[in-house]
């Protein structure tokens, strides 16, 4: 018998019946189909995915959904009437089918824009016949497109019963809606094939439970720290937790990142990865992709104004950089790294901060004892900024955390759990969940003794009595892990090798990369085998499109493997990691540097140090900054590489010998590459001279910025950046020669023809510290080439420059006697740093500011914005910034007659400006000390103080004009005639040599005290005249009233050396 229309057939049709899970979409611009099924006329792939306008998903295209299906192992099948179909079929379990289907309908969704159309998931056997799937599966496809008033991807139940809990499904019935994945990292934990119970960690998980809410009732920003050694159930604690607050908690966002043993340190290696998760960012995928999903994410709770940054500083971070042609801050921001961090720290903060305002977010991260500094910086950040929100911070790491990062959220709300060994009663019971009630009490004592209670030891101690290894157990966690591995069959532990390159977290066609040829086509096979032992797990998305994405189960698996390389196959592994991880669009650059360095290519190695170490200066990691530029540094005084290379190209030898054109070509190559290795030095040079200027390693700073000057091509855009950083080091250390040739060298590029917008800045911090070094003239000579500069150039509409050049005017206009000019200069300064989005810079002036305002007497408005301005910098982490910020607030609370308050703040001010190695800063803070003494009527402490501070300041003369000033009064008090005229009469010489200064009444009226202690009321007379004339002047040059005014009455000095003039002088 046959069937109805096969009479003349052979033998067997090409049709049959498959498991098959199809993903069915309706065209975009319907949201219900009203036939009874698709329009079935498929459209051959080639011709659609040529076609000039092919109605697809919203945003995405034919080919965009063709690579989506082919990367989870799909087929596409485009419709004549528009929309389409991917099909999922082949040797894969139904669970995976499903998963896979429901993955890409998500994906769809979410790279389709607005309106990518309704989409059902169906899943059953189905007839293929050709291409297309017919029969019953695909009309309860379409039958789902037509339910009304559903989500836009609709699943049936058998979809939904084969899909993993990390899948969020609402609705019931005919209704299913497949609405998002979960954030889960791994499935739920098996042994032998089952689940464990979560034992022995009851009251921690009620500690945990009660401590979220409490952070979602006060809100309260809350950090929890989990600390336990390695296998004792860090992870199981955090599966469980989570799986808890979700089902209290239906509106709750969680953000999960993890640390790996290869790329510890790796500047936001944890936040990065767990922010391209949030947005769906992948690796490798179209730049415009990745940042259009930014964009989309940022938008969906940050207020619309705020959006183009956030969405800006985020995508740095995360490896989707925007266009900077109109975006000012953005622009400046990646021409300084410090102003790059700050932004990336406020855009982080931001952005959490509009989410918690929206529902509760739980940041989970693990291990992070492999975690980074700019990481665990940027969660500080949050927690100090955002601790009215509900903001839970869930960090898991192995003790050792508390020595890679001492004090790790100390300042914050933090609740620190350690976990300790498991019970003899839990392990007793995760022992008969595995093997059964009937195994026998020796065993099971057996094995609770061999654990320590370690729930990872315990695990294995199990597996090996499950196969028969029960008697000749090995006594070490890691031996017992090797030993294990040592049961697998040769292949599949050549794969574990390999993954183990990788890190923790690897990649199926990376592995077979590190593979011979031939074994290539295997490793889906062997890596299934290494899944089914519990070794590995694959994850729901991968970081890189198309790749399909495993983890170890547990770190001490790799570890194991690791272990277990030859140091030849190590160093080959690594170097073939690289290359691959680099083709994919691997942005992690501290861990392709290692990579290429530990597979012995130091000349690869080299670029990405660079960029590391720059990664670690926006992370404000100054430690990690300098450690990064030194291993870039050592990479290019290595040699040549495992491959014979000495930098990024090998050197060819040339068959015939070095003649002729060839040789020069050769010689030429050579050279070419001799100045890219100069300017990668350079480069490195330049960043450990920014980091050891931001430790206050002064000294340092100037010895790196002149080399790395030395190195680059002099006019070049890293030549400026170490100029800038050799001009403020000098000026700190009052290097005069030095400054000087550098005031020297740059007036030289500037009249030689264009310069680079680096200029301005460089040539604004040299004429600054030459200023305050006492050298007014030949800083304005340097001055006035700056503005003619400037102004051929229009270098000036750069907000930076701009902000330098201001900066620059600014201290010229206090030296010359005008602080109301300086007063205006600095906030126009302040503002066009802010137009640039430098808060560094913003900040900077801020406190000028408030310096100003004590200069014209505003003690009041001095003091608010010197507080607004320390509340700025410590919120950014500013801390230099907001140690300025003190050593001007405390002798403005004096001022105001709040001396044991300005004290403290002084003393805070010198020690940590001290510590920074500032001398000039630290002189003058000193000097204030001395003030506040002295007003405190502590002549002793007085004394000591200013004598420090005269000492400290060495040739700084105007600084040291002020601090010798203070010196006679305090010499006068305690009755030392001789030594105050000694130190008044040096006080002057210095302000005359200088020209002026910003304290000169004040030395005028400590000479003036002196001699008439010392009975030379002539002398007396006349040094007061000279003082109050000098004085007159200045308040003159101020063009404000009420400024003027303040500036003489309301300075004590000022007022005083007025009063005593009209005593002594008379109205002469």
């Amino acid at each position: 018998m046959g069937a109805p229309g096969g009479a003349g057939r052979k033998g067997l049709g090409e049709g049959e019946q498959r498991m098959m899970c199809v993903v069915l979409a309706a065209p975009p611009e319907e949201t219900a189909v009203e036939t009874e099924a698709p329009t079935l006329g498929a459209l051959p792939l080639e011709e659609a995915l040529t076609a000039p306008s092919m109605p697809a998903a919203g945003a995405m295209g034919v080919a965009e959904l063709h690579a989506l299906a082919l990367a989870a192992g799909g087929r596409l099948v485009p419709f004549l009437g528009g929309g389409w179909m991917m099909a999922f079929t082949g040797g894969a379990r139904a669970t995976d089918l499903a998963m896979q289907a429901a993955m890409c309908a998500l994906a769809a969704r979410r790279r389709g824009g607005e309106a990518p159309g309704v989409m059902a998931v169906v899943t059953g056997r189905a007839e293929v016949s050709g291409v297309v799937p017919v029969g019953a599966l695909l009309d309860r496809g379409a039958a789902l497109l037509r339910v009304r008033g559903a989500g836009r991807v609709r699943i049936d139940e058998v979809t939904a019963g084969l899909l993993d809990p990390r899948f969020e499904i609402h609705g019931e019935g005919a209704a299913l809606v497949l609405q998002g994945e979960r954030d889960i990292e791994e499935p739920t934990r098996t042994l032998l094939g089952r689940p464990t119970p979560c034992v022995g960690r009851d009251a921690h998980l009620a500690g945990l439970v009660a401590t979220f809410e409490a952070c979602v009732e006060g809100p309260q920003a809350r950090a929890v720290l989990v600390s336990a050694a390695a296998g004792a159930g860090k992870s199981r604690l955090r599966h469980e937790l989570l799986e808890q607050i979700r089902g209290r908690w239906a509106q709750v966002e969680v953000w999960s990142g993890q640390g790996d043993p290869l790329r510890a340190g790796s500047p936001f290696g944890l936040v990065a990865p767990l922010l391209r998760r949030m947005a769906g960012v992948m690796d490798g995928e179209p730049l415009g992709a990745r940042r259009q999903k930014i964009r989309a994410r940022v938008a969906r709770h940050v207020p619309a104004t705020e959006v183009p940054r956030v969405a800006a500083f985020i995508g740095e971070l995360v490896g989707a950089r925007f266009e900077d042609e109109d975006h000012l801050p953005l622009r400046a921001a990646r021409e300084d790294a410090m102003i790059m961090g700050d932004q990336i720290r406020r855009a982080f903060v931001d952005l959490l901060d509009a989410e918690c305002a929206a529902r509760p977010v739980v940041l989970v991260l693990e291990d992070v004892h492999w975690g980074d500094r700019p990481s665990v910086g940027l969660v500080d950040a949050a927690l100090r900024s955002l601790g009215g929100r509900a903001l839970f911070v869930l960090a898991l790491a192995r003790p050792e955390v508390t020595e890679v990062f001492p004090g790790l959220w100390a300042e914050r709300a933090l609740t620190s759990v350690h976990l300790g060994p498991l019970s003899r009663r839990s392990c007793e019971r995760v022992i008969r969940a595995a093997l059964g009630e009937g195994v026998a009490e020796e065993v099971v004592a057996r094995l609770v003794e061999r654990s320590g209670g370690n729930a990872f030891c315990l695990e294995e101690l199990i597996r090996a009595v499950a196969e028969g290894a029960g008697e000749a157990l090995p006594d070490t966690v890691l031996s017992m892990v090797q030993a294990r591995l040592g049961r697998l069959p040769p292949e599949e532990r050549r794969v574990l090798r390999a993954a183990s390159v990788f890190g923790q977290v690897f990649w199926r066609a990376g592995v077979a990369a590190l593979l011979p040829r031939e074994d290539a086509q295997k490793v889906p096979e062997w890596l299934e085998g290494l899944a089914a032992h519990e070794l590995v797990a694959r994850r729901p998305a991968a970081r890189f499109p198309g790749q399909q994405e495993l983890v170890f189960r547990h770190a001490l698996v790799r570890e194991a493997a690791y272990a277990m390389l030859t140091e030849e196959d190590r160093a080959l592994g690594h170097r073939l990691a690289g290359a691959w991880l680099e083709k994919v669009g691997e942005v992690d650059a501290l861990g392709l540097a290692e990579h290429f360095e530990r597979g012995g290519s130091p000349g690869q190695a080299v670029r990405f140090y660079r960029e590391a170490a720059e990664q670690a200066l926006e992370g404000n990691d100054l430690g990690a900054a300098l450690a990064r530029a030194e291993r870039g540094l050592l990479c290019l005084e290595g040699g040549r590489d495992a491959e014979g290379n000495g930098g990024r190209e090998g050197t060819r030898g040339s068959v015939g010998g070095d003649e002729g054109g060839m040789g020069e070509r050769k010689r030429e190559r050579e050279r070419e590459r001799e100045r890219e290795r100069n300017e990668a030095r350079g480069a490195l040079m330049q960043i450990r001279a920014e980091a050891h200027r931001w430790r206050g390693e002064n000294a340092e700073s100037e010895r790196w910025g002149l080399a790395a000057m030395g190195c680059v091509a002099r006019g070049s855009a890293t030549w400026f950046r170490a100029a800038s950083e050799v001009a403020m080091s000098t000026g700190r250390l009052g290097h005069v020669e030095e400054l000087l040739a550098l005031l020297e060298t740059l007036e030289g590029l500037a009249a030689q023809g264009p310069v680079a917008p680096a200029y301005l800045p460089a040539s604004g911090r040299a004429v600054v510290s030459a200023i305050l070094l006492g050298l007014r003239e030949r800083a304005g000579v340097a001055l006035g080439r700056m503005e003619a500069t400037a102004q051929a150039a229009e270098l000036g509409r750069d907000p930076v420059a701009l902000g330098w050049l201001l900066r620059a005017r600014a201290v010229q206009a206090l030296y010359a006697g005008d602080a109301g000019a300086y007063l205006e200069l600095t906030v126009g300064s302040a503002e066009a740093f802010g137009r640039a989005g430098d808060v560094r810079g913003a900040c900077s002036q801020m406190v000028n500011i408030g310096f100003a305002s004590s200069q014209l007497g505003r003690y009041a408005e001095a003091e608010a914005v010197l507080r607004e301005a320390i509340a700025t910098a410590e919120r950014q982490g500013l801390h230099a910034i907001a140690t300025g910020g003190r050593n001007n607030l405390g002798i403005a609370l004096a001022r105001l007659g709040r001396l044991d308050e300005a004290l403290e703040v002084e003393q805070q001010a010198a020690r940590a400006l001290e510590a920074q190695g500032d001398r000039r800063l630290e002189g003058g803070s000193r000097t204030y000390l001395a003030t506040i003494l002295l007003l405190r009527r502590d002549l002793e402490g007085a004394e000591r103080e200013a004598r420090r501070a005269v000492e400290v300041l060495g040739g700084i003369k105007t600084s040291r004009a002020a601090a010798l000033g203070i010196l006679a009064r305090v010499l006068i008090g305690r009755g030392d005639r001789e030594g105050a005229l000694m130190a008044s009469e040096e006080a002057v010489a210095l302000v005359e040599s200088a020209g002026g200064g910003e304290e000169e009444a004040a030395v005028h009226l400590a000479r003036a005290e002196a001699l008439a202690a010392a009975g030379r009321m002539g002398e007396a007379r006349e040094a007061l005249r000279v003082g109050r004339d000098r004085l007159l002047v200045r308040a003159d040059r101020i063009t404000r009233g009420e400024l003027s005014q303040s500036f003489l009455e309301g300075v004590p000095d000022h007022a005083r050396l007025l009063s005593l003039a009209q005593a002594w002088l008379g109205a002469a």
